[in-house]
């Protein structure tokens, strides 16, 4: 349909995250980005993001006029898909476009503790190709999988009642069940398309309790790490900028006023009102972090997108600092 409509394409042939699409407009100067996806939602719930030529998905007036432009469509454009390959007109995007991204993400470490024992779960959706190659090519040796829900599954089926919410935490029931056994320190998991990330902690090195982190506490943890170790470095920015929705934790406004910082706090419910603050709302300072207490967080210029990729990173790194201290 694209091509037909006189558009070149790159295409993925293939399962990848949600913010790897972002990334990839960015990286490749595209005016557009279309991801196919359920998220986490139920199956019958399969659907498109669209996104802008920042990399954000698309926020008014463009996804009204988005929707204008669907609303009068009357015949619907088509190429031939091999033709167009063939052509030059599709590009096929593989392993130079993940190499990008994973090391793009893995150099954003703030520090070199690794020495923890991770239980691992996409709960049957794409984070094998950003959470697991960024945390191996980073150096986290014992990362444990959950074997039944690794394979690509559009019906979850391995998931308690097939809704893989990171907000809910009996879809990390399994996860939880398998740390347990193994005596690991911490759960990480992603929702399918891989954008936010889930997070269930060993209560104490003293005992075999667990505990569910909800959207909020993550991020307060991710933005406290973020801090400590650029402070201690001499990298965090005079004039940075913590971005957040109106429906987020203040305790994060606390942290960068603390430190310094400058806040963007009156946004709507959705994390690309927190990517277009960073196009549009900046005016010469530096973004440091965006979170949304719905498990969705962002560091890094790479993409204009949540990624639970580098939120993994960083809370894997913050546990085991805090294990070995």
């Amino acid at each position: 349909v694209f091509v037909a409509n006189g558009f070149k394409v790159y295409f993925y042939d293939g399962v990848r995250s949600t913010p790897q699409i972002s990334f990839t407009i960015r990286h490749k100067k595209a005016m557009a980005g279309a991801m196919i996806s359920a998220s986490h939602n139920p199956p019958s719930d399969n659907g498109i993001k669209v996104y802008w030529n920042t990399g954000g998905q698309v926020v008014p007036p463009h996804d009204g006029k988005i929707i204008d432009k669907v609303n009068n469509v009357s015949r619907i454009e088509l190429a031939d898909f091999d033709q167009a390959v063939a052509d030059g007109k599709i590009v096929m995007l593989g392993e130079d476009l993940d190499q990008a991204y994973q090391n793009t993400v893995e150099k954003l470490s703030l520090g070199n503790f690794r020495d923890i024992h991770i239980v691992f779960t996409p709960l049957h959706g794409c984070a094998s190709t950003s959470f697991l190659p960024v945390l191996r090519a980073a150096g986290f040796s014992r990362i444990d999988m959950v074997e039944s829900q690794m394979p690509f599954d559009p019906e979850f089926s391995n998931v308690t009642n097939h809704i893989p919410n990171p907000e809910v935490p009996i879809s990390l029931d399994l996860a939880t069940k398998q740390a347990k056994e193994s005596g690991a320190d911490l759960v990480v998991a992603s929702d399918p398309d891989a954008d936010r990330i889930c997070v269930v902690s060993r209560e104490s090195l003293a005992n075999n309790n667990y505990i569910f982190l909800n959207g909020n506490q993550i991020g307060v943890l991710l933005f406290d790490y973020n801090v400590k170790q650029r402070k201690a470095a001499g990298t965090l920015p005079t004039r940075g900028v913590l971005i957040k929705t109106i429906v987020t934790t203040d305790l994060l406004v606390k942290i960068a006023k603390a430190n310094g910082l400058d806040v963007i706090t009156d946004l709507p419910v959705g994390f690309k009102y927190v990517t277009d603050a960073i196009d549009k709302r900046l005016a010469g300072r530096e973004f440091i972090f965006g979170a949304e207490e719905s498990h969705g967080y962002l560091y890094g210029d790479y993409c204009r997108d949540k990624d639970g990729a580098i939120a993994a990173l960083l809370i894997c790194e913050y546990a085991a600092l805090l294990k070995k201290q």
